[in-house]
């Protein structure tokens, strides 16, 4: 793990977390972003990744789902839209549904949080939703400041923080382009958030899909991923994630 200092809830912080559930409320949107009182919201900090056997495969998942959404950087390594073939319709139709309102953090973030506790046993993963904070000026921020604060949402893992969406923020990062974050977070970014309880993850999944029985919609997820592990689209992914770590690091 790098070396990192502790990140506290500043009251710079927690100026940004009142405007963010101010604007969420002024949306009135019928999608759940913050849900808690304020009190609830805390700053996450790094800590030893988790060693738990079939995360990377979850991992590479969840980026691959992301990648094929999005045209964001993750175009270089899984081209947009080519892949629906491999994914299942109903999962590549909440995808892009999520994708286009601005939600696929939400939603590979129930998926890390239900398909995780199938996989790596119930209570070692949790959903959290919040925002990440940019701490240093930019010229994309200098022009727009309030892009250095977006609401977020990502998942923990025997309480590391795993966010396989960061790569969204691939504008704001410079010097730290990283696809994903595991365990050890990166100095300019502080992550903002509440863990969600098992009622409210209920509530936000029913916005997120039209299944009825949430066993169905966790095999569905679980047989995607298997089925992307045996025609080597993980790997191949993995191998490309770890080239552009290389490259970029």
């Amino acid at each position: 793990m790098s070396d990192y200092v502790k990140k506290e809830m500043t009251t710079e912080i927690r100026e940004k977390l009142l405007e963010m559930i101010e604007i969420d409320r002024k949306l009135k949107s019928d999608r759940m972003r913050f849900t808690s009182s304020l009190n609830e919201y805390k700053v996450f900090n790094s800590v030893e990744p988790s060693n738990a056997k079939n995360f990377n495969a979850l991992l590479m998942y969840l980026l691959y789902l992301s990648y094929s959404a999005n045209a964001y950087f993750g175009e270089t390594l899984v081209k947009s839209g080519d892949n629906e073939e491999y994914i299942a319709p109903t999962i590549w139709s909440e995808l892009n549904k999520s994708a286009e309102d601005g939600l696929l953090c939400q939603y590979t973030s129930l998926i890390g949080k239900i398909v995780g506790d199938v996989l790596f046993g119930f209570g070692r993963t949790e959903m959290v939703q919040g925002f990440v904070y940019f701490e240093f000026g930019s010229f994309v921020s200098s022009l727009i400041p309030q892009l250095d604060t977006n609401y977020h949402s990502f998942f923990l893992l025997d309480g590391q923080l795993v966010d396989p969406l960061v790569h969204q923020f691939d504008y704001m990062l410079h010097d730290f382009k990283v696809p994903f974050v595991v365990g050890d977070i990166p100095p300019v970014i502080t992550y903002v958030g509440c863990e969600e309880s098992m009622e409210s993850i209920f509530k936000i999944l029913k916005q997120h899909t039209s299944v009825k029985d949430i066993e169905e919609w966790i095999e569905m997820h679980i047989n995607c991923m298997n089925s992307l592990i045996s025609n080597g689209e993980l790997d191949k992914l993995s191998k490309k994630v770890i080239g552009f770590v290389k490259e970029n690091n």
